[in-house]
């Protein structure tokens, strides 16, 4: 989805890059063992972010992460908490099959974005699907 809003809208796109590098079997959700579920557990795990972002130069921001367990993923909490989104413009999208966006727009809260926008993609959305979401903005 990423792809399509970064072409669509003529954006820059910037990859989250952690720096320990998510393996499939730290992306298994259902293995207890499994970073993800981990970092599920325990909220106060902030994976490192191996990427530098400049956001000065920008007054909106399309922000997109998948969601997992029904929540934003920790290693975006670490980007919101090493960057001041204070004056921008949050656009939040995020992909998953079964979970709505809401609860992730929730426990984003305690940072105080000002989320001007926001939706759930599936894995299945076309440009065309992204295309028509974006004119509503």
């Amino acid at each position: 989805m990423a792809w399509y809003i970064s072409e669509l809208e003529d954006i820059e796109l910037t990859e989250v890059i952690p720096t320990i590098p998510y393996t499939e079997e730290d992306l298994n959700w259902r293995n207890e063992e499994s970073r993800t579920f981990k970092e599920f557990k325990d909220p106060s795990i902030r994976p490192e972010i191996e990427t530098e972002i400049n956001i000065d130069n920008y007054d909106t921001i399309y922000l997109w992460f998948p969601i997992w367990f029904g929540i934003t993923p920790n290693l975006i909490l670490t980007l919101l908490e090493n960057y001041d989104f204070s004056n921008k413009n949050i656009v939040l999208f995020c992909t998953s099959e079964h979970v709505w966006i809401e609860k992730a727009v929730e426990y984003l809260e305690p940072y105080k974005l000002n989320v001007i926008a926001s939706h759930r993609f599936a894995q299945d959305t076309t440009k065309e699907q992204v295309q028509e979401w974006l004119e509503t903005l």
